[in-house]
């Protein structure tokens, strides 16, 4: 059980509310800890922060300067 102690309790309850909604049989502890984590990833979604700091003048000439070098 110790698989499942980095888990929350709000994950645990999803996944047993997976299980028993969409396995025939109790799942093995590899198979819960492998519906936890796919529960917890879905759960933790990227957000972008609010301020985006502009790239200075100087950076964006040189990633244009490089970008034109690959194309050309």
């Amino acid at each position: 059980m110790e698989g499942l102690s980095k888990f929350s309790d709000d994950v645990l309850n999803q996944a047993i509310v997976e299980c028993r909604d969409f396995c025939e049989m109790p799942p093995s502890l590899p198979q819960l800890i492998r519906i936890c984590r796919d529960i917890k990833k879905r759960n933790n979604v990227y957000v972008t922060p609010e301020e985006v700091a502009p790239a200075s003048a100087e950076l964006a000439e040189a990633n244009i300067k490089q970008c034109k070098a690959f194309l050309f």
